[in-house]
């Protein structure tokens, strides 16, 4: 709308052909992706399963915006998005858990929004059900926090290849390369919480709208299952 960005966007797209391991990332993606506007359209009524696929929609949304900016050269952005899909799904992680907890962040206060369910809160209760162990949801809100939303003067990297910052979007293999890998990483954990968070329900099968979910899931499992022994071949912040 302001910046043609259509060269770069063909650059990237370039980039991405040209890796198979992208490519793949960006097919788990789409099967998330799936798996979610299906659950939209579930026949649940329960105030809380509302309020669960609100927030199965804000993934979609907020995926669908990280891989358009990614993919015209905005990276920055692309990292602000993956940290939302992040937040979103902490709570979703916390609800497939306690399942009374989402009537209570729903009609919550702010005060009490900060004090139980602000992102510090949501990771110190999820370590703590995981037995306290050093897990990766500190370090991933971190990185995306740093390079995507809270400035800070070193946190530079996603638009300073080689430290050298640039004016403006630009093409670039391992950003766009390594961010694929991230939104699918994370896309799919939300994912896989929000369908333990609507699990406990008996789906008649014989509806298209459930039949088409249970479709979705089961594409997704197996690609999940493709997905687990991957690491992310570039470091988008050098």
């Amino acid at each position: 709308m302001i910046i043609d960005t259509s060269d770069i966007a063909t650059e990237n797209d370039r980039f991405i052909r040209a890796s198979e391991q992208t490519l793949q990332n960006i097919e788990f993606a789409h099967a998330s992706i799936d798996v979610l506007r299906a659950a939209a359209y579930l026949p649940l009524n329960e105030a809380d399963d509302i309020t669960v696929l609100r927030l199965g929609i804000r993934l979609i949304n907020s995926a669908g915006a990280s891989g358009s900016d990614a993919m015209n050269g905005y990276y920055q952005p692309a990292a602000a998005h993956i940290r939302d899909i992040i937040e979103v799904s902490f709570l979703l992680d916390l609800f497939r858990r306690e399942r009374g907890e989402i009537s209570a962040w729903r009609n919550a206060s702010d005060e009490t929004l900060w004090q139980k369910f602000r992102p510090e809160k949501l990771k110190s209760r999820l370590d703590h059900y995981d037995g306290g162990k050093p897990s990766y949801r500190k370090s991933a809100y971190k990185f995306f926090s740093e390079q995507g939303t809270h400035a800070k003067p070193l946190a530079v990297g996603l638009i300073s290849p080689d430290m050298n910052t640039m004016v403006g979007p630009f093409p670039d293999e391992r950003r766009v390369v390594g961010l694929s890998f991230d939104l699918a990483r994370h896309l799919s954990a939300g994912t896989a919480f929000l369908i333990r968070c609507i699990g406990h329900h008996q789906l008649d099968e014989a509806d298209e709208r459930v039949s088409k979910y249970l479709r979705a899931g089961i594409d997704f499992f197996d690609a999940v299952e493709h997905f687990k022994k991957r690491t992310n071949l570039q470091n988008p912040t050098k």
